[in-house]
């Protein structure tokens, strides 16, 4: 999007913490939090919060910009009225792969989360601990843990069944864009983006690699917060029992959103 001078959308602004403050706040009926007054106060005061802080920082970076945005990893939730919204969808199964090698990479400084739940990554962590290249060069054994692909598959289908029901509700003020459809044709998928908030792609720069706006990585990098980029990723690391597990939390809403399973595929 920012490729596009009219825009300035950068950083994760992660609004979520003072929304659901404002929910829980707005939830105790002995306060005048249940007034209707008070919460179109409120609801105001937070709009003008988010657009105060989004356009001071334009205002630093790019303030020739006409639409300031958020990109924040959140569940889509109206903040602003009125606003249009971009949901970017991607395979669970990546996902799940994505989310994994990111810890197993955060734990080479820090006390892994992931592992302090899931005992069984333990030796998984250890693994890439002791050589994280081989995790390029052999791609199994990286997710025996049941209940960490359980979690996260239930997690991510949670997630993409609430974000379609918001931007359902948003009508023709919301876009969804493909991840794997970007890798595709990133030219049509930007232009609707683009379309979305009346601009003209021509106006545009073109996507590149330093600007790291092309689709993949020059390569993999398991040390690196750009590993890969990769459609399909999953095919290399979830073995059939990883991938029979992910399928019992999250099978159908693959399927609604078209990613094929080995039931559809035999179907």
């Amino acid at each position: 999007m920012n490729l596009h001078p009219a825009v300035c959308c950068s950083g994760e602004w992660c609004f979520r913490p003072i929304r659901e403050g404002i929910d829980r706040w707005e939830g105790q009926a002995w306060t005048f939090a249940t007034s209707a007054r008070m919460r179109e106060i409120v609801e105001d005061h937070l709009a003008r919060m988010v657009r105060d802080c989004l356009n001071a920082h334009a205002d630093r970076v790019r303030p020739e910009a006409v639409w300031v945005g958020d990109r924040s990893p959140e569940p889509v939730r109206e903040l602003v009225p009125g606003a249009p919204v971009i949901l970017t969808i991607r395979d669970g199964r990546d996902v799940l792969v994505s989310m994994t090698l990111r810890y197993l990479r955060e734990g080479l400084e820090k006390p892994s989360r992931m592992v302090a739940q899931h005992p069984g990554m333990r030796s998984v962590s250890e693994r890439f601990r002791q050589d994280p290249r081989a995790f390029c060069e052999r791609a199994e054994g990286l997710l025996p843990d049941e209940s960490w692909v359980r979690r996260c598959a239930g997690r991510w289908a949670r997630h993409m069944r609430a974000d379609l029901e918001a931007m359902e509700a948003l009508g023709g003020n919301g876009c969804i864009v493909r991840y794997d459809d970007m890798h595709e044709d990133v030219q049509r998928e930007r232009a609707r983006m683009y379309g979305l908030l009346g601009l003209d792609p021509q106006d545009a720069e073109p996507v590149g690699r330093d600007s790291r706006t092309s689709a993949g990585f020059d390569g993999e990098d398991p040390l690196s917060f750009y590993r890969a980029g990769r459609v399909g990723d999953w095919q290399r690391w979830m073995d059939a029992r990883a991938l029979s597990w992910f399928e019992d939390e999250a099978g159908p809403v693959l399927e609604e959103l078209g990613y094929t399973t080995p039931a559809t595929a035999r179907n």
